[in-house]
């Protein structure tokens, strides 16, 4: 099977979310989340608890997979009111 840019994007994604601590990994699990709509900013230790319940290679795998992943990024980073 070829390789695609996608696939080698997504292979890189995953192995630079793999580098990251646990705690790192879980962080970036509850703003995607918030980014998504699905979790409030002032929720965040609700989206901390839930990334580990859901161990590392569950939300590793929702991070990975999460196509508009620097959107979500971005517009939890607004809301939390981390980024301008």
């Amino acid at each position: 099977m070829p390789v695609t840019a996608e696939a080698s994007a997504t292979v890189t994604l995953r192995d630079a979310v793999a580098t990251l601590s646990e705690g790192a990994r879980r962080e970036l699990y509850a703003l995607m989340r918030i980014g998504q709509g699905d979790l409030a900013a002032k929720k965040w230790s609700k989206g901390l608890s839930e990334a580990e319940m859901l161990g590392q290679e569950t939300i590793t795998a929702a991070i990975v997979e999460d196509s508009d992943l620097h959107d979500h990024i971005m517009k939890a980073l607004y809301e939390a009111k981390l980024s301008a």
